[in-house]
This record gives structure tokens, sequence and C-alpha cells, in this order.
């Protein structure tokens, strides 16, 4: 499944937030190579929510889709029993104000857990959060970036958990790209 999201401008005379909708769309492939049409999962006025960055996975346990999105300087967490929707919004929101323009964010599995990595691009830099264990609307954030030195130009990242049996520990790959949000351009 790969996603992505427009701006789509309810008329032809402007593409401003208060005339346009953002609209998440999905493709779904099984081999990688031959990809699904573009379907559309989710509509929201834009002046109410910019769904910037959207993030998703699925519980096996209770066959429901999960995907968090950043409308700085909150997170919002939504749910479907398909990846198609009706998708439903958590009235509780994930603060992100401690961060300097939360902009990019990933979640995934990490054992039996869910784990955060977001990209503050104010602070051109990385963090890591876990959520408490049941949770699906709090996050625990390391105050510490996690690049030192940080790249002068980051902008999407993602990552990979490496498990080490013999040492019972789990450290992360780390992969970004480079891009103009950052604070030093790039």
């Amino acid at each position: 499944v790969v996603g992505y999201r427009l701006y789509v401008p309810r008329d032809g005379s402007s593409s401003a937030e208060t005339n346009s909708d953002v609209v998440l769309y999905v493709r779904t492939s099984r081999n990688g190579h031959v990809w699904s049409a573009p379907r559309e999962i989710l509509r929201v006025e834009a002046d109410e929510e910019i769904m910037l960055a959207p993030t998703m996975i699925f519980d096996p346990e209770t066959l429901t889709w999960h995907m968090w999105v950043i409308d700085r300087p909150v997170m919002h967490h939504w749910t479907a029993t398909s990846l198609y929707g009706p998708w439903t919004k958590d009235p509780v929101e994930i603060t992100l104000g401690s961060f300097n323009t939360p902009h990019h964010h990933e979640i995934k599995w990490v054992g039996d857990r869910l784990v955060c990595l977001l990209y503050a691009r104010g602070d051109g830099q990385l963090f890591f959060g876990a959520f408490p264990e049941g949770s699906w609307n709090q996050i625990t954030w390391n105050s510490s970036g996690v690049l030192n030195p940080r790249p002068t130009s980051l902008y999407k990242a993602s990552f990979v958990p490496v498990y080490d049996a013999q040492a019972n520990t789990v450290a992360f790959d780390i992969w970004w790209t480079e891009g103009a949000a950052g604070p030093a351009g790039g």
C-alpha cells in the first residue's frame, strides 16, 4: 500500500485552503510492479485540517487500520475497519507543541509496541517517541535529537528496527531524504 495526499480545489477559481480539500489516496500492489489505480480514502476541507504526512499501520488483532496525521501543533489519530474507510477521528489530540514545526513522522510496530520517528523541521532534527502499551493516542518522547551531528538538509525519514537477540537490545537503522524543508534548505 502506498498513500499520498493532494490539495484539490473545489472549483477552478482558486487553490487557497478556503477553496480546497485535502484528499488522501492509496494505490496497492501484490508484487511491487503492477499497481492499482489511485483510490480516494479520505477527504477533509483544507482549512479544517491539513492532514500532513499521513502514516498508517494495520492492527491484525482488531482488524483495524490506524492513521496519524499532523495538524500543527497536534497529531490526530484516525481509525477504520477498511483501508478505504469510513475513517473516524479520535477526539484525543496528541500534543506536539514542544517541537519546532513538526513536519513528517512515521509510526511502526516494534515488537508489540508502537514507536514514532518525528521530524521537527524548525530544528532540522529527528526525535523518537514510544506509545505506552495499549495506547493509540499518547506518546512519550525522547527530547534528545537522534542525529548528532545532524545533516544540513533533512526532509523525510524512515526506520527499521534491528534486534540483537544475544544482547537483548533493539537499535534502529534510519534512512532519510534531503530536501528544501530543513532550516538550512538543500
